[in-house]
């Protein structure tokens, strides 16, 4: 049920990728590519209060109720990325580590558990198991 837009910084200051996460997910710029062996990692912002005025703060909300099998499609201009859901899990933000297979073809999913707080995250991995064409 969501719909986000995804932005691809080239730059991993701390600042660029807060500015790009101000317009919904952000892919992490040195993690895999669609369509490539490797993993790309995804985060945006997950918020569960009332009222929030800019809705890429709610990108994320509900990562943590995705169940295995379950698809992810993340588009390119010419392509749909099919992943089916392997895991979730929570992850604390000061010591796990989320790894990033360099073999195969995969997804992660990362926000936090609550919004503006560095604690926990939820962190959803998924393994790619069809890619379409989007042209007819």
């Amino acid at each position: 049920g969501m719909d986000v837009k995804v932005s691809n910084p080239s730059s991993t200051d701390v600042e660029v990728l807060d500015h790009a996460l101000l317009s919904g997910a952000v892919r992490y710029p040195t993690s895999g590519k669609l369509g490539v062996n490797g993993t790309v990692l995804i985060f945006g912002h997950s918020s569960y209060l009332p009222v929030v005025y800019n809705q890429a703060y709610k990108a994320f909300d509900g990562i943590q109720n995705l169940k295995n099998g379950e698809t992810i499609s993340v588009y390119s201009g010419t392509t749909e990325y099919r992943y089916a859901v392997k895991s979730v899990r929570v992850a604390d933000a000061t010591e796990d580590v989320v790894e990033l297979p360099t073999t195969g073809k995969h997804l992660v999913l990362v926000t936090c558990d609550s919004f503006s707080k560095k604690t926990n995250r939820f962190v959803v991995t998924a393994d790619l198991v069809g890619t379409y064409s989007l042209r007819n």
